[in-house]
């Protein structure tokens, strides 16, 4: 017999016993998968993602938390993203009130300056301070 020629389809239409030796040699040699296992770890692995993402949560991150639950993100990649939104929303947030005790300033008087004369000649402002804390019921 020419070993070099030989087909599979020769092997199988001569020798279909050798061949079904093969196969369950083979299929002896895979490993088996339990796919309802698989499934099972894959399904718990997500579970355990989703809730340490949710316990990341915070204000100022909410769009962060959804992103990363939506992609597939994990949980320490998720903690710096959810550390820079809330840093970024604590800036801005900073910002806007600067931006508010400035309007607030610029809306206000400015303080007046009480002068009174004291006994020497001389004006004394706190004496004068005090006075009219003493007036308006602000110290006693």
């Amino acid at each position: 017999m020419d070993y070099k020629s030989l087909t599979a389809q020769a092997l199988v239409e001569n020798r279909p016993d050798l061949v079904a030796a093969f196969k369950a040699e083979g299929a002896a040699a895979v490993e088996k998968v339990d796919v309802d296992a698989v499934r099972a770890e894959a399904a718990k692995a997500e579970r355990e993602r989703i809730a340490a993402i949710d316990a990341l949560a915070m204000p100022g991150a909410e769009d962060v938390i959804a992103k990363a639950k939506a992609e597939g993100t994990d949980a320490n990649a998720t903690a710096v993203l959810v550390l820079k939104a809330v840093q970024a929303a604590g800036a801005a947030k900073g910002v806007q009130h600067l931006n508010g005790i400035k309007a607030a300033e610029e809306k206000m008087d400015p303080p007046k300056t009480i002068k009174a004369q004291g006994e020497d000649g001389k004006v004394d402002e706190v004496e004068a301070m005090i006075e009219l804390a003493q007036k308006t019921g602000v110290v006693r």
